[in-house]
């Protein structure tokens, strides 16, 4: 998104530029355009800094960060009941409320484990959390949207429905999360 945004950035100012030059005058013309591409060059570094600055999790720390004893606990009851779990990787859990949060291939399918801790959540994230245990669905407040959950003490199962994929096994990862 932020790269659409630079692109029509440049766009608009190189056109711009040319559309408000009164004269026919090559000198004139590369003017603009230097002036058009130090805009486009300070705007960039603008929205690089942005970026950097508002990244919660580096690569440098989803690779030296743990895996929260829980959640690989989680883990390794699936693999003991014969599931396949690879590509195991942090998620923003922030966005879901949770206090960590990761995602992985579930028998071949993209799933997501969230960890809440009650004692440290927002009223809002408790109320959520909450309905979801009543219902199977929960609002994450940072995606803006109802998300079908399956949910086991505070850790909470997302990805085996959503956008109308129904994941394969789901039924036997309910069934084996619901066990553990």
């Amino acid at each position: 998104m932020k790269n659409f945004y630079l692109a029509g950035l440049v766009f608009l100012l190189i056109f711009t530029g040319i559309g408000c030059s009164g004269s026919d005058s090559g000198s004139d013309k590369e003017a603009v355009t230097a002036t058009t591409e130090q805009a486009v060059e300070s705007q960039a570094d603008q929205v690089a800094e942005t970026v950097a600055e508002s990244a919660t999790d580096t690569p440098d720390q989803l690779e030296t960060e743990e895996i929260p004893g829980q959640l690989e606990a989680v883990l390794s009851h699936f693999r003991s009941e014969g599931l396949e779990v690879d590509d195991v990787h942090f998620k923003l859990h922030e966005m879901m409320g949770a206090q960590k949060g990761i995602g992985f291939n579930l028998e071949g399918g993209p799933v997501e484990l969230y960890l809440f801790d009650p004692a440290d959540m927002d009223s809002e994230a408790m109320d959520n959390l909450e309905k979801a245990i009543e219902t199977g669905i929960f609002f994450s407040p940072g995606l803006e949207k109802e998300v079908a959950v399956e949910i086991n003490g505070n850790i909470m199962l997302t990805g085996l429905e959503i956008h109308g994929y129904s994941h394969p096994e789901k039924d036997r990862i309910v069934e084996i999360f619901s066990n553990f």
